[in-house]
Protein backbone atom coordinates (compact mmCIF):
# COMPACT_ATOMS: atom_id res chain seq x y z
CA UNK A 1 0.00 0.00 0.00
CA UNK A 2 3.10 2.36 0.45
CA UNK A 3 3.35 4.12 -2.54
CA UNK A 4 -0.11 3.52 -4.12
CA UNK A 5 -1.01 6.97 -5.87
CA UNK A 6 -4.93 5.81 -6.64
CA UNK A 7 -7.40 4.83 -4.36
CA UNK A 8 -10.62 3.15 -5.45
CA UNK A 9 -13.65 4.39 -2.81
CA UNK A 10 -16.32 3.68 -5.52
CA UNK A 11 -17.90 1.45 -8.34
CA UNK A 12 -20.42 1.16 -10.53
CA UNK A 13 -22.16 -2.41 -9.76
CA UNK A 14 -24.02 -3.20 -13.47
CA UNK A 15 -20.73 -2.34 -15.20
CA UNK A 16 -19.09 -5.74 -13.51
CA UNK A 17 -21.86 -7.52 -13.88
CA UNK A 18 -22.17 -7.41 -17.71
CA UNK A 19 -19.69 -8.30 -20.37
CA UNK A 20 -18.53 -5.20 -20.04
CA UNK A 21 -16.63 -6.53 -16.92
CA UNK A 22 -14.27 -8.08 -19.36
CA UNK A 23 -12.74 -4.52 -20.76
CA UNK A 24 -12.49 -3.23 -16.99
CA UNK A 25 -8.57 -1.98 -16.64
CA UNK A 26 -8.67 0.99 -14.40
CA UNK A 27 -8.49 -0.48 -10.39
CA UNK A 28 -7.78 -3.77 -11.45
CA UNK A 29 -4.46 -5.63 -10.86
CA UNK A 30 -3.69 -5.34 -14.48
CA UNK A 31 -2.20 -1.78 -13.65
CA UNK A 32 -0.42 -3.23 -10.85
CA UNK A 33 3.32 -3.13 -12.37
CA UNK A 34 5.04 -5.36 -9.75
CA UNK A 35 2.17 -7.98 -10.01
CA UNK A 36 3.10 -7.92 -14.05
CA UNK A 37 6.79 -7.96 -13.37
CA UNK A 38 6.60 -11.18 -10.64
CA UNK A 39 4.75 -13.09 -13.36
CA UNK A 40 7.07 -12.12 -16.14
CA UNK A 41 9.37 -13.68 -13.93
CA UNK A 42 7.96 -16.30 -13.13
CA UNK A 43 7.38 -17.63 -16.62
CA UNK A 44 10.66 -16.96 -17.60
CA UNK A 45 11.85 -19.30 -14.80
CA UNK A 46 9.44 -21.85 -15.93
CA UNK A 47 10.78 -21.61 -19.63
CA UNK A 48 14.39 -21.59 -18.75
CA UNK A 49 13.72 -25.07 -16.28
CA UNK A 50 11.95 -26.54 -19.24
CA UNK A 51 13.65 -26.31 -21.72
CA UNK A 52 16.59 -27.74 -20.52
CA UNK A 53 14.50 -30.98 -19.59
CA UNK A 54 13.36 -31.10 -22.86
CA UNK A 55 16.68 -30.54 -24.36
CA UNK A 56 18.51 -32.96 -22.66
CA UNK A 57 15.41 -35.95 -22.54
CA UNK A 58 16.09 -36.22 -26.04
CA UNK A 59 19.55 -36.76 -25.77
CA UNK A 60 19.87 -39.07 -23.27
CA UNK A 61 20.38 -42.87 -24.03
CA UNK A 62 17.72 -45.08 -24.72
CA UNK A 63 15.40 -42.09 -25.22
CA UNK A 64 16.37 -41.65 -28.60
CA UNK A 65 14.25 -42.51 -32.10
CA UNK A 66 15.36 -45.51 -32.46
CA UNK A 67 13.73 -47.26 -29.63
CA UNK A 68 10.36 -45.36 -30.72
CA UNK A 69 10.05 -43.44 -27.56
CA UNK A 70 9.66 -39.78 -27.75
CA UNK A 71 8.76 -36.33 -25.38
CA UNK A 72 4.94 -37.06 -26.36
CA UNK A 73 5.06 -40.41 -26.09
CA UNK A 74 6.57 -40.75 -22.12
CA UNK A 75 4.41 -37.23 -21.31
CA UNK A 76 1.29 -39.70 -22.20
CA UNK A 77 2.38 -42.70 -20.02
CA UNK A 78 2.71 -40.41 -17.52
CA UNK A 79 -0.55 -38.31 -17.77
CA UNK A 80 -2.32 -40.27 -14.84
CA UNK A 81 0.36 -39.37 -12.16
CA UNK A 82 -0.10 -36.18 -13.44
CA UNK A 83 -3.32 -36.12 -12.74
CA UNK A 84 -2.96 -37.26 -9.44
CA UNK A 85 -0.62 -34.99 -8.78
CA UNK A 86 -2.35 -32.09 -9.54
CA UNK A 87 -5.91 -33.25 -7.71
CA UNK A 88 -3.59 -33.12 -4.47
CA UNK A 89 -2.60 -30.15 -4.90
CA UNK A 90 -5.64 -28.68 -5.91
CA UNK A 91 -7.09 -29.97 -2.33
CA UNK A 92 -4.20 -28.18 -0.71
CA UNK A 93 -4.64 -25.18 -2.41
CA UNK A 94 -8.05 -25.25 -1.95
CA UNK A 95 -7.65 -25.52 2.02
CA UNK A 96 -5.13 -22.74 2.50
CA UNK A 97 -7.68 -20.63 0.11
CA UNK A 98 -10.47 -21.13 2.50
CA UNK A 99 -8.31 -20.43 5.69
CA UNK A 100 -6.85 -17.71 4.30
CA UNK A 101 -10.09 -15.90 2.73
CA UNK A 102 -12.08 -17.32 6.31
CA UNK A 103 -9.10 -15.01 8.15
CA UNK A 104 -9.36 -12.38 5.65
CA UNK A 105 -13.34 -11.79 5.83
CA UNK A 106 -13.18 -12.08 9.68
CA UNK A 107 -10.56 -9.09 9.86
CA UNK A 108 -12.95 -7.36 7.64
CA UNK A 109 -15.69 -7.87 9.36
CA UNK A 110 -13.68 -6.61 12.65
CA UNK A 111 -12.61 -3.40 11.41
CA UNK A 112 -16.04 -2.66 10.01
CA UNK A 113 -17.79 -3.55 13.25
CA UNK A 114 -15.40 -3.04 15.90
CA UNK A 115 -13.39 -0.90 14.04
CA UNK A 116 -15.30 1.87 12.32
CA UNK A 117 -18.65 0.66 14.51
CA UNK A 118 -16.87 1.07 17.68
CA UNK A 119 -15.40 4.99 16.48
CA UNK A 120 -18.92 6.01 15.96
CA UNK A 121 -20.62 3.81 18.83
CA UNK A 122 -17.97 5.87 21.27
CA UNK A 123 -18.26 9.30 19.94
CA UNK A 124 -22.56 8.42 20.33
CA UNK A 125 -22.22 7.11 23.55
CA UNK A 126 -19.91 10.29 24.83
CA UNK A 127 -22.31 12.84 22.75
CA UNK A 128 -25.13 11.57 24.49
CA UNK A 129 -23.56 11.45 28.56
CA UNK A 130 -22.45 14.92 27.45
CA UNK A 131 -25.48 16.42 25.72
CA UNK A 132 -27.75 14.73 28.75
CA UNK A 133 -25.80 15.21 31.48
CA UNK A 134 -23.54 18.21 31.77
CA UNK A 135 -24.33 20.70 28.42
CA UNK A 136 -25.91 21.09 25.29
CA UNK A 137 -23.61 23.42 23.64
CA UNK A 138 -23.53 23.02 20.26
CA UNK A 139 -19.90 24.33 19.99
CA UNK A 140 -18.71 21.44 22.74
CA UNK A 141 -21.08 18.47 21.17
CA UNK A 142 -19.84 19.37 17.70
CA UNK A 143 -16.37 19.23 18.43
CA UNK A 144 -16.83 15.70 20.12
CA UNK A 145 -17.98 15.03 16.54
CA UNK A 146 -15.25 16.42 14.83
CA UNK A 147 -12.89 15.06 16.59
CA UNK A 148 -13.71 11.34 16.55
CA UNK A 149 -14.19 11.75 12.94
CA UNK A 150 -10.69 13.19 12.34
CA UNK A 151 -9.12 10.38 14.25
CA UNK A 152 -10.29 7.67 11.62
CA UNK A 153 -8.78 10.16 8.70
CA UNK A 154 -6.16 10.44 10.58
CA UNK A 155 -5.15 6.47 10.87
CA UNK A 156 -6.08 6.23 7.67
CA UNK A 157 -3.50 9.13 6.38
CA UNK A 158 -0.55 7.25 8.76
CA UNK A 159 -0.88 4.45 7.30
CA UNK A 160 -0.36 6.22 3.87
CA UNK A 161 2.75 7.36 5.53
CA UNK A 162 1.79 10.84 4.88
CA UNK A 163 2.14 11.59 8.78
CA UNK A 164 4.06 10.31 11.39
CA UNK A 165 7.50 11.22 12.56
CA UNK A 166 9.43 10.40 9.77
CA UNK A 167 7.54 13.10 7.75
CA UNK A 168 8.43 16.75 8.06
CA UNK A 169 6.36 19.27 9.80
CA UNK A 170 5.17 21.34 6.18
CA UNK A 171 4.57 18.18 4.68
CA UNK A 172 2.21 16.47 7.67
CA UNK A 173 0.13 20.20 7.75
CA UNK A 174 -0.41 20.05 4.25
CA UNK A 175 -1.95 16.29 4.42
CA UNK A 176 -3.91 17.77 7.39
CA UNK A 177 -5.25 20.49 5.30
CA UNK A 178 -7.58 18.38 3.87
CA UNK A 179 -9.29 17.79 6.89
CA UNK A 180 -10.56 21.46 6.65
CA UNK A 181 -11.21 21.57 3.54
CA UNK A 182 -13.94 18.46 4.37
CA UNK A 183 -14.95 20.29 7.84
CA UNK A 184 -13.40 18.49 10.49
CA UNK A 185 -11.05 20.26 11.60
CA UNK A 186 -10.44 24.56 11.77
CA UNK A 187 -7.19 25.64 10.48
CA UNK A 188 -5.93 26.54 13.86
CA UNK A 189 -6.56 23.06 15.35
CA UNK A 190 -4.75 21.36 12.60
CA UNK A 191 -1.74 23.72 13.66
CA UNK A 192 -1.61 22.78 17.00
CA UNK A 193 -2.22 19.08 15.98
CA UNK A 194 0.97 19.23 13.47
CA UNK A 195 3.31 20.85 16.33
CA UNK A 196 3.18 17.84 17.88
CA UNK A 197 3.20 15.37 15.05
CA UNK A 198 3.19 11.63 16.36
CA UNK A 199 0.60 9.29 16.96
CA UNK A 200 -1.95 12.44 15.70
CA UNK A 201 -4.55 9.67 15.22
CA UNK A 202 -3.79 8.91 19.30
CA UNK A 203 -3.19 12.49 20.59
CA UNK A 204 -6.21 13.77 18.82
CA UNK A 205 -8.68 11.53 21.76
CA UNK A 206 -6.57 13.55 24.59
CA UNK A 207 -8.54 16.26 23.22
CA UNK A 208 -11.47 14.79 24.21
CA UNK A 209 -10.21 14.55 27.35
CA UNK A 210 -9.39 17.68 27.81
CA UNK A 211 -13.23 19.08 26.53
CA UNK A 212 -14.00 16.68 29.90
CA UNK A 213 -11.18 17.92 32.09
CA UNK A 214 -12.75 21.77 30.82
CA UNK A 215 -16.30 21.21 31.52
CA UNK A 216 -15.18 20.09 34.89
CA UNK A 217 -13.06 22.67 35.74
CA UNK A 218 -16.22 25.42 34.74
CA UNK A 219 -18.36 23.33 37.22
CA UNK A 220 -20.97 21.70 34.17
CA UNK A 221 -19.77 18.22 35.73
CA UNK A 222 -21.36 18.46 39.24
CA UNK A 223 -20.13 14.95 40.64
CA UNK A 224 -16.68 13.30 40.97
CA UNK A 225 -18.15 10.64 39.65
CA UNK A 226 -19.67 11.59 36.66
CA UNK A 227 -16.43 12.98 35.53
CA UNK A 228 -15.15 9.25 36.43
CA UNK A 229 -17.74 7.98 34.25
CA UNK A 230 -17.29 9.87 31.19
CA UNK A 231 -12.76 9.16 31.13
CA UNK A 232 -13.91 6.09 32.06
CA UNK A 233 -16.30 5.16 29.06
CA UNK A 234 -13.50 6.99 26.76
CA UNK A 235 -11.11 5.10 27.50
CA UNK A 236 -12.66 1.74 27.25
CA UNK A 237 -14.35 2.28 23.89
CA UNK A 238 -10.86 3.77 22.53
CA UNK A 239 -8.71 1.07 23.84
CA UNK A 240 -11.17 -2.28 22.74
CA UNK A 241 -12.49 -0.22 19.53
CA UNK A 242 -9.94 1.83 18.14
CA UNK A 243 -6.53 -0.14 19.23
CA UNK A 244 -8.08 -3.13 17.73
CA UNK A 245 -8.63 -1.54 14.70
CA UNK A 246 -5.52 -0.07 13.97
CA UNK A 247 -4.35 -3.50 14.85
CA UNK A 248 -6.17 -4.82 11.58
CA UNK A 249 -5.96 -1.97 9.48
CA UNK A 250 -2.89 -2.89 7.35
CA UNK A 251 -4.97 -6.47 6.56
CA UNK A 252 -7.80 -4.48 5.54
CA UNK A 253 -6.30 -1.91 3.53
CA UNK A 254 -4.61 -4.28 1.63
CA UNK A 255 -7.55 -6.70 0.76
CA UNK A 256 -9.91 -3.44 -0.08
CA UNK A 257 -7.41 -2.26 -2.43
CA UNK A 258 -6.74 -5.16 -4.30
CA UNK A 259 -10.47 -7.38 -3.96
CA UNK A 260 -12.43 -3.49 -4.95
Amino acid sequence: MYGVSQVITDYEPLKFSSFRVFFAVRGTILQDSVLMIEQVLVTAIFVAAALPVYWYFNRSAGMGAEDGLSMRKWLDEQEGRMREFAMIMTVLASLLLSFYTGISVSRWWTIRAAGVGGIKAAAMELEMLVSQLVTQEPQVLDAIRRYVRTSLVLIFLWRRKRLGPAVKQAEAREACLDLVAQGLLTEQEVNQLCKWNHCLHETIWAWLSAIIATLYQEGKIKSDQLLRNLLESLRIEYEEDANGFMRNLPDFLDILFYLN
